[in-house]
C-alpha cells in the first residue's frame, strides 16, 4: 500500500511541476501580449512606461518598483510605484560612471534588516528585503557591438523571499521585449522632441521680425513651451536693472490659465547666481529648497516639485528670467537646459527689441509735444 503512495505521489508530483510551469508561461505570455498591444496603440513612453510597471509588479506581485532609463551621461528614474518619499529624492539619479553595479546586472537579493549585502542601507531602514534588478538591454545593439544598456527595471518588497529566480526569469523575458520598444519609440521621440523645439524657436524669431509689444511677446513664449518641450508650468520675470524689481511677471498654469500677479519670488542668493552670474538654476525637489518662496495658495496646490531658471540675457545684460516648473521630480538633462537656453537668449532679444521700440514711440510722442508747445509759444 506504501509503495502504490509512493509511485502515484512520483507520477503526481511531476504533473504539478509541469501544470506549474504551464501556468507560469501562460501568464508570461499574457502580460506580454498585453504590454505590446499597449505600445502598439500608444506612443506616449511614459504612459507605456507606467503601464509595463503596474504589469511587472502584478506578475512578481511585490509594491515597490522603478523604471530608469540611459539618459546621456545619467541613469535616471523615470517612472515608480511605492517608494517613501524620505528616499525618492536620493533615487532619481545616478551619474553613469557611479551607478552601483546592482543596477547594471541582473541581480536580486533577500536580505535581513540586520545582514549586510546588496541591499543598500536606505532601502533597509524602509523595511525592504527583497530587491531585484532587470536590466534593459536591446539585442540589436549588442549584436551591432553598440552600447545596448537602456535602463533597468528595479522591483523591491518589504516581505523576504517576496520572489524567486524564477519569476526573475519570466519578468527578464518581457524586459527584452520591453527594451526593444524603448529603444524605437525613443529615437521617434528624440526627432520628434527636436522639431517641436525648432518649430518654437522659429515663431519666437518671428516675433523679432514683427516687432510685438512686451505683453504679446510673453503671451507667445507662454503659449509656445508646451508640456512635451518639457515645463508643466511656465513663468517670465522682467527686471528693472536700477532698484532689482519684478516690473513684469506672467505666468501659466498646469491648466493653461495665465497669471499675472507674481506668484513666487527667488532668494538673494538665487537671483545673484541667474541675474549677476547669468547661470541656471535647477531645484529637484521645492519641498526641500525654500530658496524659491511661493506667495499664493492656489499655487502651493499645484503641488509642482521641479524647478528651472534661465536668465535672459542680451547684450550681457538680464532683463529677466525664464521659469520652468514641473508636476514629478525631474533632472533637467544637458540638452534641456541648452534648448532653453536659446529660447531664453531669443526671447530676451525679443523683448529687449520690443523696449527700445517702445522707448522709441515715447521718444516721438514727446518730441512731438514739445515741437507743438513750440510752435504754439512762436504763434
Amino acid at each position: 500500500m506504501r509503495k502504490k503512495a509512493f509511485d502515484e505521489k512520483k507520477l503526481i508530483d511531476p504533473l504539478r511541476e509541469n501544470e506549474k510551469e504551464f501556468f507560469q508561461q501562460r501568464r508570461k505570455l499574457e502580460i506580454q501580449a498585453r504590454i505590446v498591444r499597449k505600445i502598439l496603440q500608444s506612443l506616449d513612453l511614459e504612459e507605456q512606461l507606467n503601464y509595463i510597471l503596474d504589469e511587472v509588479m502584478k506578475l512578481l506581485k511585490v509594491e515597490i518598483g522603478g523604471v530608469y532609463l540611459v539618459d546621456n551621461e545619467e541613469l535616471i528614474l523615470h517612472n515608480w510605484r511605492g517608494i517613501p518619499g524620505r528616499i525618492l529624492t536620493k533615487l532619481l539619479s545616478y551619474p553613469l560612471n557611479k551607478v552601483p553595479r546592482f543596477y547594471k546586472e541582473q541581480s536580486f537579493a533577500y536580505e535581513r534588516p540586520e545582514e549586510q549585502g546588496e541591499i543598500f542601507d536606505l532601502a533597509k531602514q524602509e523595511g525592504i528585503q527583497t530587491m531585484a534588478s532587470i536590466p534593459l538591454k536591446n539585442s540589436s545593439k549588442v549584436r551591432e557591438k553598440k552600447d545596448d544598456w537602456l535602463g533597468t527595471i528595479m522591483l523591491a518588497s518589504r516581505r523576504y523571499d517576496a520572489f524567486s529566480s524564477k519569476d526573475i526569469e519570466i519578468a527578464k523575458s518581457i524586459g527584452d521585449q520591453i527594451a526593444l520598444a524603448i529603444d524605437h519609440y525613443r529615437q521617434f521621440h528624440h526627432a520628434t522632441k527636436r522639431l517641436d523645439r525648432l518649430e518654437t524657436l522659429r515663431k519666437i524669431d518671428r516675433s523679432i521680425i514683427a516687432n510685438l509689444s512686451t505683453q504679446e511677446i510673453l503671451k507667445m513664449i507662454m503659449d509656445h513651451v508646451p508640456k512635451e518641450l518639457g515645463a508643466d508650468a511656465v513663468a517670465i520675470s522682467l527686471y528693472n536693472q536700477e532698484n532689482r524689481k519684478t516690473e513684469v511677471f506672467t505666468m501659466r498654469l498646469p491648466n493653461g490659465t495665465i497669471v499675472k500677479k507674481e506668484a513666487f519670488s527667488l532668494a538673494e542668493s538665487l537671483e545673484y547666481q541667474i541675474i549677476d552670474h547669468q547661470e541656471p538654476l535647477i531645484i529637484t525637489d521645492l519641498s526641500q529648497d525654500k530658496r524659491l518662496q511661493i506667495h499664493e495658495e492656489f499655487l502651493k496646490r499645484q503641488k509642482l516639485t521641479s524647478y528651472l531658471g534661465v536668465p535672459l540675457v542680451v547684450e550681457d545684460e538680464t532683463v529677466g528670467i525664464l521659469h520652468l516648473l514641473t508636476y514629478k521630480p525631474t533632472i533637467f538633462q544637458n540638452e534641456d537646459v541648452k534648448f532653453f537656453q536659446v529660447l531664453a537668449g531669443q526671447a530676451a532679444i525679443s523683448i529687449k527689441n520690443a523696449q527700445l521700440i517702445k522707448k522709441l514711440h515715447e521718444s516721438e510722442e514727446k518730441f512731438r509735444s514739445i515741437a507743438a508747445s513750440a510752435q504754439d509759444a512762436i504763434i
